[in-house]
């Protein structure tokens, strides 16, 4: 079998993801990496809808990292992860607020909700799609 099929590998690739998305929601300074071109970034970034795309393609990878890691098994169901994904959107935001650099915005919220419904419509349509090709 192949490592890249199995299920843990999956799940780890996803927890990985969510792991890094956590980092870069709720860190005071996501982009200290860059040093003193940090702040001129984080401007560019804040002033525009740059923010926003962020939000929404950070969130639609993870939906469909997890119609990835739910594989042809179809565990965990497709409600529990629409829950635990549409929770996590609100849930990280909400934690923005007790940040001391960061802050709670509602639009900020429904490009993470809009990014878990879009991805999860991808994924499950990739999948869907990918399940009725014949093998090569």
């Amino acid at each position: 079998m192949d490592r890249r099929k199995s299920p843990q590998f999956r799940w780890t690739v996803t927890c990985v993801y969510f792991a890094v998305l956590s980092h870069s929601l709720l860190a005071p300074s996501p982009l200290w990496y860059l040093g003193p071109m940090e702040p001129v970034i984080q401007e560019g970034v804040t002033s525009r809808f740059a923010d926003y795309w962020q939000h929404l393609v950070g969130f639609q990878l993870l939906a469909l990292l997890f119609c990835w890691a739910r594989g042809p098994s179809g565990f965990p169901t497709v409600r529990s992860c629409l829950l635990i994904l549409l929770g996590y959107a609100i849930v990280s935001e909400i934690l923005q607020a007790l940040v001391p650099t960061r802050c709670c915005e509602l639009r900020d919220m429904v490009a993470n909700l809009l990014g878990v419904l879009v991805g999860w419509l991808m994924g499950t349509t990739l999948f869907r799609w990918q399940a009725q090709s014949p093998a090569a």
